[in-house]
């Protein structure tokens, strides 16, 4: 019970509003990203998008960053891949994660838009048992959205997914997109469309 007050109470604290989440700001160059974590914690450059080890304020519950930062915007999106997390058949483990992260995002941005806890028509992992391979299938959905009005911080979306990497063992995934960032995804589809 300890541990999770722990886990909850760090959780509210990573979604400070002041700094913006895990402390990256709306608009950041990838110069100013770098000096925030220091060159070591890059993982990986690929074109606009930096693999961080670490965040100016990261969470235990995250162990890796990925920011995408547009030329002319700045930072327009951000993902926290959670630790790999063992659980068992029944996904118990994924589960409470998840209600836990949601419960403190709850507290920053209010009620989620919407949320999905379904298996897909059709799946024959229609077990309780199955529960991890439905998700590792990808035939079943947990997540949730939030679609923030006038947050300071310039965020326009929310999204909190659950992910299996076998029937034992998950993360979860939490990606924040801030203004700017539809526009700028579409110009990276027209960009990569003129190769044909």
């Amino acid at each position: 019970m300890y541990t999770r007050l722990i886990f909850l109470s760090c959780l509210i604290v990573f979604q400070g509003f002041a700094a913006g989440p895990f402390g990256f700001e709306y608009g950041m160059t990838k110069e100013q990203v770098i000096a925030a974590v220091g060159q070591n914690a890059v993982k990986k450059i690929q074109s606009d998008v930096l693999t961080l080890t670490t965040a100016p304020k990261p969470h235990p519950a995250f162990e890796t960053y990925q920011v995408m930062i547009s030329p002319k915007l700045g930072l327009v999106k951000i993902l926290a891949i959670g630790n790999t997390i063992g659980t068992n058949r029944y996904g118990n483990e994924i589960q409470t994660a998840f209600i836990e992260t949601q419960e403190a995002l709850v507290n920053n941005y209010g009620t989620p838009g919407v949320s999905y806890d379904f298996l897909r028509s059709g799946s024959i992992w229609a077990e309780h048992e199955d529960w991890m391979m439905g998700l590792a299938k990808g035939e079943r959905v947990l997540a949730t959205f939030w679609t923030p009005t006038n947050s300071p911080n310039h965020i326009t979306s929310i999204e909190l997914e659950a992910n299996a990497l076998s029937m034992e063992k998950g993360y979860l995934d939490l990606g924040y997109e801030f203004e700017g960032f539809p526009e700028y995804a579409q110009s990276k589809k027209t960009d990569a469309g003129k190769v044909f």
